[in-house]
């Protein structure tokens, strides 16, 4: 182990004898360049980095991944319409109608109030609270199908949240949910008008719940009866009948009746797809 410390030393000095023999061949002039430029050598070496990574970054940048939002300034919720209708003595019926015009975007549990007052601006029925969603480009109803105001309602109110969280929707499950024009017609026993129609499942899905919202117009394009209902677990092209009934109204008063059908897209368990072929040769989503 001493011989190897002594050859190594020995090395050690004969290299530094070199270096002040080699040195001691340079005028003195030469050897400030030379150690001005050992001294700059460093400052040199990490500046030359710096410019290196920030010139690679920028190559580099346009092959990276960076997150945007998918929308910006969606616009807000218009109510279109909002109808009140007399029932008879002391009862209402109240339907608001709203459009999303974001083609592209869509909202769920979206909270709201219905207010009822009178002509002077005093509350005339406790306020009506829910929540709804909301698809691209939908036409939603809010419906109040029965309230009870001793004094009556002259206008009603619709409050929406100022700020809605909204989704961007590009594609949403295909379902088409078609409607029968329906027929409707007086009833004696109890005494009012009945409405009865069809609605179709056009789609290859299991649809846990439908909805359906009625509407009944009078003279001038009025609401003058509405109300909604929900149909369950409707089969893949499945027809369900309806029949739908407003106790007070007479059917001469009745000049045009609707009926609009909707399921939630946005829920994904509203939805399913069946396993095997249904009876009528309606199968996978596959095919």
């Amino acid at each position: 182990m001493s011989l190897f410390k002594e050859k190594l030393e020995l090395k050690v000095e004969e290299a530094e004898f070199k270096a002040q023999k080699a040195l001691s061949g340079f005028s003195a002039f030469q050897k400030w360049v030379i150690f001005i430029c050992l001294l700059c050598a460093i400052p040199a070496y990490f500046i030359a980095k710096a410019i290196g990574n920030v010139y690679f970054e920028k190559q580099y940048r346009q092959y990276l991944t960076e997150a945007h939002p998918s929308f910006s300034n969606p616009q807000k919720l218009l109510i279109d319409r909002i109808d009140i209708a007399s029932l008879g003595e002391n009862e209402y019926t109240v339907v608001a109608q709203l459009i999303n015009p974001n083609l592209d975007l869509a909202a769920k549990a979206i909270p709201y109030e219905l207010k009822f007052y009178d002509a002077d601006g005093a509350v005339v029925a406790p306020t009506q609270t829910g929540e709804f969603y909301i698809l691209p480009n939908q036409r939603k109803y809010v419906v109040a199908p029965r309230i009870e105001s001793l004094t009556g309602i002259a206008k009603a109110v619709l409050a929406l949240p100022s700020e809605i969280t909204w989704q961007k929707k590009l594609e949403l499950p295909k379902v088409e949910l078609q409607t029968s024009q329906p027929k409707g017609q007086d009833q004696i026993n109890p005494f009012g008008y009945a409405l009865e129609g069809t609605v179709t499942n056009q789609s290859p899905y299991y649809i846990k719940e439908i909805k359906l919202t009625f509407l009944l117009y009078g003279i001038g394009g009025k609401v003058i009866g509405g109300s909604q209902r929900s149909e369950f677990s409707i089969k893949p092209f499945e027809t369900r009948g309806y029949k739908q009934m407003w106790a007070g109204i007479s059917g001469r008063n009745v000049l045009k009746a609707e009926s609009h059908a909707e399921t939630n897209l946005l829920d994904k368990e509203n939805l399913s797809a069946p396993e095997f072929p249904t009876d009528n040769g309606a199968g996978g989503l596959g095919r």
